[in-house]
């Protein structure tokens, strides 16, 4: 597993380290340890950023990040084209199940082994990703309105998890590539 390597004083854990209350299950008791809006990197370059979680956010989950004060996670969802609700900003893959009332990691640069993504057919390197119909979920099949700049399927998706390199990954509501 890659700990994470940056500021001694301020980052404690690893990638999938779930912090917070006892309360919660899947938490490991200790709090908060960093503060939110947090960024970091691991010893293979990639960047993190620590951010509050929200309800059903599981590893591999794409989300936006609030980076207005509380860097609170949103999942990502399909705005229909404008039908739903409206959704843009700063996106990256959360790195475990970091419920409400816990914090984690989302991945924002460099490489991710297991995001959630949908293929169709066999994708070559660089396939750009979209916004589906499922929370959370991105696809290599184009949407109109709906593409997620700064993310690309590297290779082939098993059971809707695939590689993915990032590049401060956003979406601008109403976006087409």
């Amino acid at each position: 597993m890659a700990k994470l390597v940056g500021h001694t004083l301020a980052v404690v854990g690893d990638i999938t380290a779930v912090d917070g209350p006892t309360t919660v299950a899947t938490a490991n008791g200790l709090g908060q340890r960093n503060p939110t809006g947090f960024r970091a990197f691991d010893d293979a370059g990639n960047e993190y950023v620590y951010a509050a979680g929200v309800a059903s956010v599981a590893a591999g989950d794409w989300v936006f990040y609030n980076q207005v004060g509380t860097f609170t996670m949103v999942r990502l969802i399909n705005d229909a084209g404008g039908a739903g609700p409206s959704q843009a900003g700063s996106a990256g893959v959360a790195q475990a199940a970091i419920v409400a009332s816990c914090w984690g990691w989302v991945a924002i640069f460099g490489n991710v082994t297991v995001a959630n993504v949908a293929t169709v057919g066999a994708p070559t390197a660089s396939v750009a990703l979209y916004r589906t119909s499922t929370n959370s979920r991105l696809s290599t099949t184009a949407n109109a309105k709906d593409s997620v700049f700064g993310a690309y399927l590297v290779g082939a998706a098993v059971n809707n998890i695939g590689p993915v390199s990032l590049n401060y990954p956003f979406v601008q509501d109403q976006s087409t590539l």
